[in-house]
Parts: structure tokens; C-alpha cells; sequence
């Protein structure tokens, strides 16, 4: 008997260690893309602020293309990744710290998301600046968009980023909550129509642990509901939450 409590032990402790990674790893891939999303933002502004010509503007405008490859996406991806690393080590905290995205941001600016991020910035930028006659313009505009990242308003469009992530998560949750009205009701039209709103909304709350495991537990439910005609019995419900 003490071996068998053992043993479950062992598998509960597997299960929460493999949700913790995947909880992690879906915040910092969240954390990525609204960083990408707010260097490219910011570079769009430095290039509207600049005091030149629409002609060496749409030069500008090419340079700065290279913020929205694929490949610039991956390095910040990269970057977030060390400066999570580093943060966690510097701080002497544990990795299942950044299952809250909310922590995310110190935790990474401490590890060095700005120099990464500028270092970024530089080897996609680099190929632009060799012998071309618009030197200087391109390099103030480098220098004015790592300016930006050093700046308190990246830090604030990053905290402002996350707001409406969490924004998002728990308008997710009260309609989750409005789903469990409609099945008290046995409101089945009410009810499936939510339930496949919710899934198209999925992937917009998908580093919310809370919000994924709920929209799991609306799709099980309601196909057993569906099949059944009527609310589900203890144990159905216990499956549906198990899944």
C-alpha cells in the first residue's frame, strides 16, 4: 500500500512538473510575440518621427522590413528565452515563476531583454548600413529605435500588452462562467453556440492555464450533453474534468 501511494505521488508530481513546463513555455511564447510585436510598433513610430522626406522615409521603411521576418521573430524568441534564464539565476528564482505571464517582464529586463533585443536589432540591420550612401540616416534611425527599447515606454507598451492579455483571459473566463448558467438551464441551443465561440477564441487565451483547461472541460461536457439529452451524472462530470 505504501509503495502504490508512492507511486502516485511519483505520477501526480510527473503530471504537475510536465504542466508547469507547458504552462511556461506557452507564457514566454506569448511574451515573445507581444515583444516582437511592440520593437516593430515602436520602429514604425521612430520612422514617423524622424524630420526627413517621405523618399528616404519608404528607405527607412525597407530597413525596418527585416523587424518582421520570420527569422527576426526567432532571435527575439531567443533572446526572451536567455534573458528568462538569466533573470530566473539572478534572482534565485524557481521556472515555475513564468507560468505568470505577469512576471515575465522584470524577470526578463533584469536578465538583459534590452541588450538582446538590440543585439537583434543589429544583426538584422547590419547588411544595410555597408557602403550605402544613406549611412547616417539608417544609423539614427537605429540608434533612435535601441533609444526606444532603453526607454520607459517599452517597458510601459509591454505592461500595457500583457493588461490586455489578462483583459482578455477574464472576459474568456466570465463567458465560461455564463456557459455553466446555460447548462443549468439545459439551454442546448445557448449552450452549443457559446461552447463553439469559445473554441474559436482558444488560441486568443492559450498562455491562460486556467482558461485552456475550462474550455477543455466546456467541449467535453457539452458532447457528452449533446449525446445525452440531459445534465451529466457525477461521474460523467468527473471524466470530463479528468480528460
Amino acid at each position: 500500500m505504501e509503495l502504490l501511494i508512492d507511486s502516485n505521488e511519483i505520477i501526480k508530481n510527473r503530471d504537475r512538473n510536465i504542466e508547469i513546463d507547458v504552462a511556461a513555455n506557452r507564457s514566454q511564447r506569448v511574451f515573445s510575440n507581444l515583444a516582437f510585436d511592440v520593437v516593430n510598433r515602436g520602429a514604425d513610430y521612430v520612422i514617423k518621427s524622424m524630420p526627413i522626406n517621405n523618399n528616404i522615409k519608404n528607405i527607412l521603411l525597407d530597413v525596418k522590413k527585416s523587424f518582421e521576418t520570420k527569422d527576426f521573430k526567432q532571435i527575439i524568441k531567443t533572446a526572451v528565452g536567455s534573458s528568462i534564464s538569466e533573470g530566473l539565476e539572478l534572482l534565485k528564482l524557481p521556472k515555475n515563476v513564468i507560468t505568470d505571464i505577469t512576471k515575465i517582464t522584470d524577470i526578463t529586463f533584469k536578465g538583459g531583454l534590452r541588450e538582446g533585443i538590440c543585439a537583434a536589432i543589429d544583426i538584422v540591420t547590419n547588411k544595410y548600413l555597408k557602403n550605402n550612401i544613406f549611412y547616417n540616416i539608417i544609423k539614427d534611425f537605429i540608434n533612435k529605435t535601441k533609444d526606444f527599447i532603453f526607454n520607459k515606454s517599452f517597458s510601459n507598451k509591454i505592461e500595457s500588452g500583457i493588461n490586455n492579455i489578462l483583459n482578455r483571459a477574464d472576459k474568456f473566463k466570465d463567458k465560461c462562467k455564463e456557459w455553466y448558467k446555460y447548462y443549468e438551464k439545459l439551454d442546448f441551443e445557448k449552450m452549443n453556440n457559446l461552447a463553439k465561440a469559445l473554441n474559436r477564441e482558444r488560441n486568443k487565451v492559450a498562455n491562460d492555464i486556467e482558461c485552456v483547461k475550462e474550455i477543455n472541460i466546456i467541449q467535453n461536457m457539452m458532447k457528452l450533453v449533446n449525446n445525452k439529452k440531459d445534465k451529466l451524472s457525477n461521474m460523467q462530470l468527473q471524466i470530463c474534468n479528468n480528460l
